[in-house]
């Protein structure tokens, strides 16, 4: 089965602190996502990216630093959730940006993930996105598009 037909509904709203705060993923952000938390928050990107630099290649890339900065501290709530990036958008879905894959992490969802069947009028899928994915793909993979000021982190 491709991923593309797979068919979600999620209940993130009743769900806090998972997703958001694992620090062993990454969150690659793209420019104008940069540019649109910072003004929706006045936030310098300093305060919520860093750079990671790809060993093997030496290229630089901005991710959002997690845990993730725009959680509220009691609630765990997204601060930023109509500007939220677009990773954060696609989860339970993860896109390695570097690789082009993109695989199900649904297992911290648990109860607050349904499969769907495709044919479901509720829910949503991966090429629902698919405009969005390749926009983001192609800014991304921009030449120098990807660095932005903030802290080092090799990865």
């Amino acid at each position: 089965m491709d991923l593309r037909d797979v068919k979600l509904r999620t209940s993130c709203h009743s769900c806090v602190f998972k997703c958001c705060s694992r620090p062993d993923d990454f969150v690659y952000l793209t420019p104008s996502e940069v540019t649109r938390l910072h003004e929706a928050t006045g936030r310098p990107p300093e305060a919520f990216v860093t750079q990671l630099t790809n060993r093997h290649s030496g290229e630089h890339f901005t991710v959002l630093a997690l845990p993730c900065t725009f959680l509220h501290s009691k609630t765990g709530q997204c601060q930023v959730y109509d500007q939220r990036p677009l990773m954060c958008k696609l989860y339970p879905f993860y896109m390695d940006a570097l690789s082009g894959a993109i695989i199900l992490e649904g297992a911290l969802c648990k109860e607050h993930l349904d499969i769907l069947p495709p044919s479901s009028p509720q829910g949503w899928n991966l090429d629902e996105h698919r405009a969005e994915i390749e926009a983001w793909l192609s800014e991304f993979w921009a030449k120098g598009g990807n660095e932005v000021e903030g802290k080092g982190h090799h990865g």
